[in-house]
């Protein structure tokens, strides 16, 4: 639990302060000690509040003659969006207080507000408490780096083949979670495809920043391509099964499949009920009728 782990991160007392001169009202000694912690999400920050309870006395001449018991509402913000490095951004910590600290000095004739003196001493305080939150946070680009050099590594599959994801980039997507738990969600944009085989691992690719994505879905799609050498794909047109065309009982033999640009041509001959020589092409595909 994240309130738990916090507790035993941040001292009970933050702050502490004694003979600090506060003009003709003498000195200011004081004691800042915080409360139980609570953990609770607010859209898409995580906010952790406490009270702090602050004991002070102004004292002049070597005596305390007035004293005051102030509470600060303390609330620390940590944005839930991770940074484009893949850290979480700096916390925030402030207080409001409740209940001024107000002394009468000079014999009762003149009262002292003392809660800016007090605010700006706590200031120093509260830095520390921010990094002591920022310092509990867990870290996540290491996480991702691994994650990262696992996608890009080639994966054998059965039978001899291959899957290559093609990694390309890394997508934060709306944060979520409860006092017990932090939920992320990433989307990861991907080219996989499936060689008949396995081949030199390509070089590592780095970790790209990450990117956000608000609106993204709870599901995506997933279009995966099959890369095989041309070659091959002639046999594929050989051994397919005979098929109908014309009434009659078809098959193709002696398949050529060679590129065209960007685009793949094919020629191949049938043979059976219909017989003759078919070619397809990119550009407006045509084929030649077959002849009996």
């Amino acid at each position: 639990m994240l309130a738990k782990e916090l507790e035993g991160k941040v001292p009970p007392r933050i702050a502490e302060e004694r003979g600090k001169d506060i003009s003709m009202a003498g000195s200011l000694n004081y004691t800042a000690d915080r409360g139980p912690l609570s953990v609770a999400i607010e859209g898409e920050m995580l906010v952790v509040r406490t009270d702090v309870r602050i004991h002070a006395e102004a004292c002049t001449k070597g005596r305390c003659y007035a004293g005051c018991d102030p509470v600060a509402r303390t609330t620390a913000s940590v944005p839930l969006r991770l940074t484009s490095e893949y850290r979480f951004a700096p916390s925030r910590v402030t207080a409001q207080f409740t209940q001024p600290c107000k002394v009468r000095a000079l014999g009762g004739f003149v009262q002292v507000d003392l809660t800016p003196t007090i605010q700006g001493q706590m200031a120093p305080a509260l830095r520390r408490v921010e990094q002591d939150i920022d310092g509990k946070l867990p870290p996540i680009r290491p996480q991702a780096e691994r994650m990262w050099r696992e996608l890009d590594k080639p994966r054998e599959l059965p039978l001899g083949a291959c899957l290559v994801t093609n990694p390309r980039g890394i997508s934060q997507g709306p944060p979520s979670g409860t006092p017990d738990s932090l939920k992320a969600r990433f989307g990861i944009v991907a080219y996989p495809e499936v060689y008949t085989k396995c081949g030199a691992a390509p070089p590592p690719r780095p970790l790209p920043p990450l990117g956000q994505e608000p609106q993204m879905p709870p599901e995506d799609d997933l279009m995966l391509a099959i890369v095989s050498p041309l070659a091959s794909m002639g046999g594929a047109f050989e051994s397919a099964s005979p098929f109908d065309a014309g009434g009659g009982r078809v098959r193709a033999v002696h398949a050529v499949v060679a590129s065209s640009g960007s685009s793949a041509q094919v020629d191949f001959n049938l043979r059976g009920d219909a017989c003759g020589d078919v070619a397809i092409r990119p550009a407006n595909a045509s084929a030649s009728a077959p002849q009996r």
